[in-house]
């Protein structure tokens, strides 16, 4: 994998690859008559678009940024920075406006700092119809004074195209997802130094997560869970009970690489003794379905459609439907679309970058299993070189 030395930032996204999604994007504007879009991002793992357009580390998003992205020409950032000064002081790329203001988006007296400059800017390109892409997340006082301040402006939803632009990866975006890979797999390895009977759930996280940072993530996230039965994996803020011999422990890495590019392992474990015989058969039914998913990822099959296996499977099986996220897109947010969710319309395609985990759930025993793939045209291959199957410390 490739480094680029911008200024003070390092980065593995070529400008090339940038010009790439720079001409994509702006093609599905043309398409859809749209002048301007409105892009907005705060933090790592669901804010990644800011990141996708102009490449800037994860971190910087914390406090909202806010990104128009014109039909021609450079962009137009606005995001936290002293007043006066650029946003993104080192490397920035693409951006004909870096505006920095002491913003933060949960305090309301911040939020003229952007919207007059930003109208500014549209007005003097006579922009009026607009894109907003998610907006869901996109500070309604943003647009609210946009429509109220720009004669004639209309704001239409962008996410089909742009959530397909961003599904539909490069060979250079596949070329730093399989490095985000390997860093997982590395991690992995680590974990029968840290798992022992002893140690509270969150120093197990909080040592996996060193090991994580040490092999160049940029944001980390580590579930756990443990239980002499029925463990399923927590948030860091509720890993709070001390692992005890016997133990079934549900252990999840979710890394954001280089690029900003997530990636998702997990496994079941047992400490120091033998696994029950319904987590034994709970963890071959979770990789035997999650086997054929994967198979079944196709071109031209809707990820909803994906569901209905899963749900079938569970169903004469014994276990309880699944009501979660057990399979979704992944990129510069942790989930992206295609989603395995029966509302989902997107099809999958060659070179998708997917995230399948089924889990196996009883009333008395929980097994999961994560892995990521790669669609091609016969189906989605694994990725990932980490043993499958119960794993002992």
């Amino acid at each position: 994998m490739k480094y680029y030395k911008m200024d003070r930032h390092v980065s593995v996204v070529s400008d090339a690859e940038l010009e790439r999604r720079w001409q994509v994007t702006r093609k599905f504007m043309q398409q859809q008559d749209i002048d301007c879009l409105i892009l907005f991002g705060m933090e790592a793992r669901q804010g990644g678009v800011i990141r996708y357009y102009c490449d800037w580390p994860a971190d910087f998003c914390h406090y909202g940024s806010f990104l128009l992205f014109p039909k021609e020409g450079e962009m137009a950032l606005f995001a936290h920075g002293p007043f006066m000064n650029n946003a993104m002081p080192y490397g920035a790329r693409g951006l004909e406006l870096n505006f920095g203001a002491p913003y933060t988006n949960n305090w309301l007296a911040c939020k003229d700092y952007f919207t007059g400059p930003a109208v500014d800017w549209l007005k003097k390109r006579g922009y009026q119809k607009l894109g907003i892409y998610h907006p869901s997340v996109v500070p309604l006082y943003f647009t609210d004074y946009i429509l109220a301040n720009l004669p004639g402006a209309t704001i239409v939803n962008a996410d089909e195209g742009i959530d397909l632009i961003r599904a539909r990866k490069s060979p250079e975006e596949l070329e730093i997802l399989r490095h985000v890979v390997k860093i997982h797999d590395t991690a992995y390895a680590a974990i029968p130094i840290y798992l022992r009977p002893g140690r509270p759930e969150r120093d197990v996280a909080a040592d996996i997560k060193k090991a994580c940072w040490d092999l160049g993530a940029e944001a980390v996230n580590i579930m756990i869970g443990s239980d002499p039965q029925k463990g399923p994996h927590k948030f860091f803020e509720l890993q709070n009970r001390v692992i005890q011999e016997g133990d079934a422990v549900d252990l999840l890495v979710e890394v954001n690489g280089p690029g900003s590019y997530w990636g998702e392992l997990s496994r079941m474990w047992v400490v120091g003794g033998e696994p029950s015989p319904e987590l034994e058969k709970g963890v071959r039914d979770s990789l035997r379905i999650q086997a054929e998913l994967a198979a079944a990822a196709k071109p031209g099959v809707k990820a909803a459609e994906l569901r209905n296996i899963l749900l079938k499977f569970e169903e004469d099986n014994g276990y309880f439907k699944e009501g979660r996220f057990f399979g979704h897109g992944q990129g510069t947010d942790m989930v992206e679309r295609p989603a395995y969710q029966p509302e989902e319309t997107m099809a999958l395609e060659e070179n998708m970058f997917l995230s399948i985990h089924p889990a196996m759930e009883t009333e008395t025993s929980w097994a999961f299993n994560t892995d990521n793939y790669l669609v091609t045209s016969t189906g989605a291959i694994r990725l990932n070189e980490t043993a499958q199957g119960i794993f002992r410390a």
